[in-house]
């Protein structure tokens, strides 16, 4: 079984804290950043399998700032990103998926049922 990379991009410790316990399940290599400039720097040089990013990120670049660089960038356009984000009206998730993400988890987490979702997600990548 190929070992699979996630880049999950989060600003706040509680939820890096609480997505490492739920996710180390999982085998896979799990690397944080807290920004959407160093987020896009990390993917330009080692993509990862899948990228979960917050849309609220603290910096020059949001979550949604960062999906349209993403998929205007040639070398990384196709890279399956998901959303997670505490926005969870209709509207919002309309926005997020136009704007270019593959999907949208809403907040908070649902600790039981988010590390099936995320090997969904990686087993839907062959």
């Amino acid at each position: 079984m190929i070992k699979r990379t996630i880049l999950i991009i989060e600003d706040e410790d509680l939820n890096i804290d609480l997505y490492s316990i739920i996710l180390k399940q999982l085998d896979m290599d799990i690397i944080f950043e807290k920004s959407g400039t160093a987020a896009f720097d990390y993917i330009l040089q080692s993509p990862p399998d899948l990228l979960l990013s917050d849309i609220d990120i603290k910096g020059a670049i949001n979550g949604l700032d960062l999906i349209k660089k993403i998929r205007s960038n040639e070398k990384i356009k196709d890279l399956k990103c998901i959303a997670i984000t505490a926005y969870i009206f209709p509207e919002d998730k309309k926005k997020i998926l136009s704007a270019g993400f593959d999907d949208y988890i809403a907040k908070p987490i649902d600790i039981k049922t988010f590390p099936e979702k995320i090997q969904s997600y990686l087993d839907k990548l062959g």
